[in-house]
């Protein structure tokens, strides 16, 4: 509960996209409240215990050499994500995309 709390991204994700759902969710009253909020914690359960059992499962898949060569793949995707990101910002920023970034 503390590690959800303290991350900046679990506020503004209720802040923003959850209060929206809240919203659609009270159109149907308290009940809709209830059972959106039940099926939120089931999705996070199911989430976590799927998480877990891929961690706990994937040690035996895994030697060491390849784990790291496969986080070392995943770097190199993030390092090009985030450099694909700084160039359409720059690009969106001086105009290159008309004002829209597509």
């Amino acid at each position: 509960m503390l590690a959800s709390l303290s991350n900046p991204y679990w506020t503004l994700w209720w802040a923003t996209i959850g209060l929206g759902y809240l919203a659609a969710a009270m159109k149907f009253g308290l009940k809709g409240v209830v059972v959106f909020f039940l099926g939120h914690i089931l999705a996070d359960y199911t989430w976590y215990a799927l998480i877990s059992v891929g961690i706990t499962r994937g040690k035996r898949l895994f030697k060491d050499r390849s784990y790291r060569i496969m986080i070392q793949i995943c770097g190199f995707f993030l390092i090009g994500f985030g450099a694909w990101f700084v160039f359409s910002v720059t690009q969106y920023l001086i105009g290159g995309f008309g004002g829209r970034i597509g």
